[in-house]
């Protein structure tokens, strides 16, 4: 029996070695369907609550940024494609620096340039993104 059967019945501890006729295990029968609709709307309720759960905490450990970097800001940008191969150990994670050309505040992404003013192509979202301090 698990710790958990001792507040919730469950098959186990229902008690099916007392049944001796027909007429006791309709009765445990007809216990465990009157049990059966309670025990749905719980569990239907407990994963909506675990989903909104779940998307509450992807919603905060994935947030992109929690302040807007500025244009002019310098930035290094997170090479991504170190993580879709091996042997790669010795390899930059970071690239740049280079400098926030626009700013998408409403989507959270930027748009980059070179400092000698190329823009580099394409869109980066804002967690891919840190500041670059001079040293």
């Amino acid at each position: 029996v698990l710790p958990i059967e001792l507040e919730l019945p469950t098959w186990q501890t229902l008690q099916w070695t007392d049944i001796r006729d027909t007429a006791g295990l309709i009765a445990m029968r007809a216990q465990q369907l009157s049990r059966r609709d309670r025990d749905l709307q719980e569990a239907v309720a407990r994963m909506a609550r675990l989903r909104e759960q779940g998307k509450d905490y992807w919603d905060n450990a994935h947030e992109a940024r929690v302040d807007a970097l500025q244009p002019g800001t310098m930035v290094l940008l997170k090479n991504t494609k170190l993580y879709k191969g091996f042997g790669r150990k010795l390899a930059a994670r970071w690239k740049g620096p280079f400098r926030i050309r626009a700013v998408h505040e409403h989507k959270r992404w930027y748009e980059l340039e070179e400092l000698d003013g190329t823009m580099i192509e394409g869109t980066v979202q804002g967690d891919r993104l840190k500041i670059f301090i001079q040293r």
